[in-house]
């Protein structure tokens, strides 16, 4: 039996919605930005470790940066975010699914079970933003980003107007 991908997106964008709603609960006055899920770690045809779910503020992020690129350099640096949520503490053993799943038959399929997670990672994302912006839990402009190292997983998740304006480097490669 394979994973159930769809249960794992809801599973993941769930897990996203409850940290943002803590986070807001615990800092209502602060004017949250972003949620994002990174720190991804695979070693291929091995172990797939579960990835961090970080949120920032505008106010977290003037209060660390002092210049304009100093800024920018943070902004999307979620290994460097004020609140962070490993899954693994709350005993979610989802990316264990996944993990079986793609060692399975000496991991001949490893590559395709991996990019198959990524994907449904960055689908949560969109998921998670649309949910918390429909209840009014975040500002309308609040962004949930897949933050890979290349940055791949961003236009999966984002549109292309949310793209031009935050990720516009990623417009001209």
């Amino acid at each position: 039996m394979g994973v159930d991908w769809e249960e794992l997106e809801r599973v993941i964008s769930d897990l996203v919605v409850a940290f943002v709603r803590k986070v807001r609960a615990e800092h209502p006055g602060e004017r949250l930005y972003a949620a994002a899920i990174s720190e991804f770690y695979a070693e291929s045809g091995g172990r797939i470790l579960s990835p961090m779910i970080s949120v920032a503020s505008e106010e977290w992020l003037a209060s660390k940066a002092r210049t304009v690129d100093e800024t920018e350099a943070r902004r999307w640096d979620a290994a460097d975010w004020p609140w962070h949520f490993d899954p693994t503490e709350s005993g979610n053993v989802w990316v264990g699914e996944v993990e079986e799943q793609a060692t399975a038959d000496n991991g001949q399929n490893w590559d395709r079970i991996y990019d198959h997670y990524l994907r449904t990672v960055a689908y949560a994302c969109a998921r998670a933003r649309e949910t918390l912006v429909a209840d009014e839990s975040v500002h309308p402009d609040f962004l949930v980003v897949p933050l890979d190292e290349e940055f791949a997983l961003v236009p999966l998740a984002l549109s292309p107007s949310q793209i031009a304006t935050h990720f516009e480097f990623l417009l001209s490669s």
